[in-house]
């Protein structure tokens, strides 16, 4: 561009294309109008694209929310959890009662030594 700009003689006797790029190169910040150009059209298929993943994205989500087998599996995960924890504090539960029953058995033992 820059020799372009660089010419000096008659525009007159020219051709169109020509006088056409030396119009161009006249034009302040030309470069930068392109850039803005090139973006605005890069910046709508940009969106086209988002907009169109984003779709399927909601589409996928609505379709898990609507699962009735989905829902299926995590009822049944709930059961097995609350299963698992009656079992888990039964267990607990008779660990701390042998617990004290041989803490007391042991106490007796010692009282029954002195």
């Amino acid at each position: 561009m820059r020799c372009v700009k660089q010419y000096c003689g008659s525009r007159v006797s020219l051709t169109a294309a020509s006088r056409l790029v030396l119009g161009i190169a006249d034009v302040d910040n030309y470069q930068l109008l392109l850039d803005g150009l090139q973006l605005r059209c890069d910046f709508r298929h940009s969106c086209e694209r988002l907009q169109a993943e984003l779709d399927a994205k909601l589409d996928c989500c609505n379709a898990i929310l609507k699962s009735v087998s989905l829902r299926r599996f995590a009822h049944l995960m709930l059961q097995v959890g609350n299963i698992l924890n009656e079992v888990a504090c039964s267990v607990i539960l008779i660990r701390c009662t042998v617990t004290s029953e041989l803490y007391c058995i042991s106490a007796d033992a010692e009282s029954t030594v002195e």
